[in-house]
């Protein structure tokens, strides 16, 4: 069973999130701010996959984020969700862009593909 951790400020939006993933037969980690989603990787080993908002509150946006978690654990698959045209964000390789608004099929689709770019 895969663990995912998904960054998201907005409770209302981490709570479904986190609800499809676990209907899914995903193991979830929450975290609302960057800092936070640092300290959950840093304590859960488990964590294989990032989903997180590319605007974050606090200091680390969803960008600087996975830049430092891939720098961290560079075996980590991640996708960033944002609703910013793909010119307007700087993302490393190999993370999957999943545009906003979504659905949960769009979501689960990103995660298998992100899973798949880091095999």
């Amino acid at each position: 069973m895969q663990t995912i951790l998904v960054v998201e400020d907005d409770p209302l939006v981490r709570l479904h999130v986190c609800g499809a993933l676990e209907d899914e037969g995903y193991r979830v980690v929450q975290a609302g701010r960057g800092d936070e989603a640092l300290d959950a990787l840093a304590a859960n080993d488990a964590v294989s996959l990032i989903v997180s908002d590319v605007r974050l509150p606090a200091e680390l946006d969803g960008v600087q984020l996975i830049q430092e978690a891939k720098r961290r654990r560079p075996d980590l698959s991640v996708v960033i969700a944002s609703g910013l045209g793909e010119g307007d964000l700087q993302l490393p390789d190999g993370v999957t862009l999943l545009r906003k608004p979504f659905g949960i099929g769009a979501l689960l689709a990103a995660c298998r593909t992100a899973a798949l770019l880091t095999t």
